[in-house]
């Protein structure tokens, strides 16, 4: 994957760095090439359909992160090149990180305590056709933040906080995509195994899960 998720200091980093940086380079209206063809300059781009960005998020994050009297990074931990693209995705509040929905393209606030390891596969799946974590989230949940927390006291316990086992333990039992596929086929022959000679895939389906 090449994604990295950086916490540093009041901020959540994505840092991307992607096979063709020119492509994004151009995509976001900041050079001018002949290499790089047929592409809408100045719009967003979904990475890994996880992480919405544009050239305005891009610029603002570069700020950010950039001293101004040198333009040099302000954490040691983020590499000076131009092939590397970094975005702020997540600025600490109180004891919680609150990510940015547009970014995520949710339409709830997401808070994750500011002790618990983020990394990448808390967001993206890679396995699911859909790939990210949280945007299906927004066909069934109800309330208008979700806080995921390390661990869980009665005084947490409502519907609107989830503990970072509690996530793992949904991400473990997302479909794959071989899942999909197989629940797919089998509502095909549910409806065809009496009308053609199919294989009996249903079944199949129910011993695999």
């Amino acid at each position: 994957m090449n994604i990295i998720l950086h916490k540093l200091e009041n901020y959540i980093i994505l840092e991307y760095f992607p096979e063709n940086p020119e492509f994004l380079w151009k995509k976001f209206g900041l050079i001018k090439t002949e290499n790089v063809e047929d592409i809408e300059e100045g719009s967003s781009y979904d990475i890994k359909s996880v992480f919405l960005v544009d050239k305005d998020l891009y610029q603002i994050s570069k700020s950010k992160i950039t001293k101004e009297e040198d333009g040099e990074l302000y954490f040691d931990e983020l590499q000076d090149n131009p092939e590397n693209f970094y975005f702020v995705i997540a600025e600490l509040e109180n004891d919680f990180y609150k990510f940015d929905k547009k970014i995520l393209k949710i339409n709830f606030d997401l808070y994750i305590q500011k002790d618990i390891p983020v990394f990448a596969n808390l967001f993206h799946k890679k396995s699911f056709k859909n790939e990210s974590v949280f945007r299906p989230f927004n066909e069934f949940y109800n309330q208008k933040s979700l806080h995921i927390l390390k661990n869980r006291s009665k005084a947490d316990i409502n519907n609107k906080n989830i503990t970072i086992g509690e996530l793992r333990f949904l991400i473990q039992n997302i479909p794959n995509n071989t899942e999909l596929l197989k629940y797919t086929n089998s509502r095909y022959t549910a409806v065809l195994k009496n009308i053609l000679d199919v294989d009996d895939v249903e079944s199949k389906l129910g011993k695999y899960i």
